[in-house]
């Protein structure tokens, strides 16, 4: 099998390095023919991209456009991580695309992962009147494909706040830096939180999310969680219309938990081949 690495899509220096003393070795241990690249695209079987081709420094994100628009099938992406509670960086690895329509395991797996990171299900919440918290995220960000986020939290909130009595609380991404959220939510009477997530989480009764990583998040801190996009992580562990805003889905979250957690990995263990051992025979070839 030939793998190859664009460089290009490398935002700094370190990450370079990370390339060349990590990432290739750790997709070498198989025996395959792996090959780093500053071309624009090279034939290969799997083509890997650091980031996804969103927005960013513009010549990096044309690079890992043009491989996307010429190998869409079998990419290989490294992003942030989805379980931002582990002190240890990790990336998130997966094939062609950075949200839940990605192939990232293969069948159920063991807990094994996430009970070595330390990862906890806190109980649901069940009959809490706390507020409805619908969290924004950055708008263009690549998981929305084309969506106005801006747009679609204004919606939610507003038809959340004809419908329930619940105070309702917009929560723009914190790099978010634009005021169009404060000035809609401000029209329609409806609170605007800058707080840390960690806050939000505690107070919150329902979140509702297209397809933010606060989901994760949410579903983690026992927050009955609402999904309106399949592309969500969280989207097996929550509920997916605004009818069942007093209806919540507070059902098992183990084996979606422990799938979640072969989700990502550590600067090591893609450099020891774990990573890659695990997500290989996900190549489809042909």
């Amino acid at each position: 099998m030939k793998i190859v690495i664009y460089e290009r899509t490398a935002q700094n220096r370190c990450e370079v390095e990370f390339i060349h003393e990590k990432l290739a070795p750790g997709l070498s241990v198989c025996g395959d023919d792996v090959e780093i690249s500053l071309a624009k695209y090279v034939d290969c079987d799997v083509a890997v991209l650091l980031w996804s081709p969103r927005n960013g420094l513009e010549e990096r994100a044309r690079a890992a456009r043009a491989v996307r628009n010429l190998h869409p099938k079998n990419l290989l992406i490294l992003e942030t991580p989805l379980i931002r509670s582990v002190k240890q960086w990790h990336f998130r690895v997966g094939f062609d695309h950075v949200h839940r329509g990605g192939r990232f395991v293969s069948g159920d797996l063991p807990d094994d992962r996430a009970t070595a990171m330390g990862l906890i299900l806190a109980p649901w919440k069940t009959g809490d009147a706390g507020p409805i918290i619908v969290a924004g995220q950055l708008p263009g960000d690549f998981s929305l494909d084309g969506l106005d986020i801006n747009e679609w939290a204004i919606d939610v909130a507003g038809h959340v706040q004809r419908a329930s009595k619940r105070l309702v609380v917009i929560r723009p991404h914190p790099f978010d830096v634009s005021n169009d959220l404060i000035l809609a939510g401000a029209a329609l009477g409806i609170e605007i939180s800058r707080q840390p997530l960690h806050h939000d989480l505690a107070r919150a009764g329902t979140w509702i999310a297209y397809t933010s990583g606060s989901a994760i998040d949410a579903v983690m801190a026992g927050v009955p969680t609402i999904c309106m996009s399949e592309a969500n992580f969280a989207w097996d562990v929550s509920a997916h219309s605004l009818a069942r805003l007093e209806k919540p889905w507070t059902g098992d979250r183990s084996q979606w938990l422990a799938n979640l957690a072969y989700t990502q990995w550590t600067n090591d263990e893609i450099g020891g081949g774990l990573c890659w051992r695990s997500l290989r025979d996900l190549v489809e070839m042909g």
